[in-house]
């Protein structure tokens, strides 16, 4: 079953909250968090922490992509979904 959630991030001296979506696989999981309108999905790395997976006609497109942001949504998934 899929998951709403939402991750709260201390960004630039603002709070801000996005709301994410779990989905589930045979054996893993992604999650999928709604940065400023753009679906970003998020997976676990070799060694278990998230990262963002950006699109590649997005970046084609020259979209703008606050990499900080994104750093900062990941620390949050880190600390709240591996505990």
């Amino acid at each position: 079953m899929d998951e709403i959630l939402e991750i709260p991030v201390d960004y630039k001296g603002e709070h801000l909250c996005f709301k994410a979506k779990i989905l589930s696989y045979s054996y893993s999981y992604k999650i999928v968090v709604d940065v400023s309108g753009r679906q970003m999905m998020y997976e676990a790395d070799e060694e278990g922490k998230y990262r963002a997976v950006a699109e590649l006609e997005a970046l084609q497109k020259g979209e703008k992509i606050d990499i900080g942001l994104l750093e900062a949504i990941a620390l949050v998934l880190d600390d709240q979904v591996m505990k």
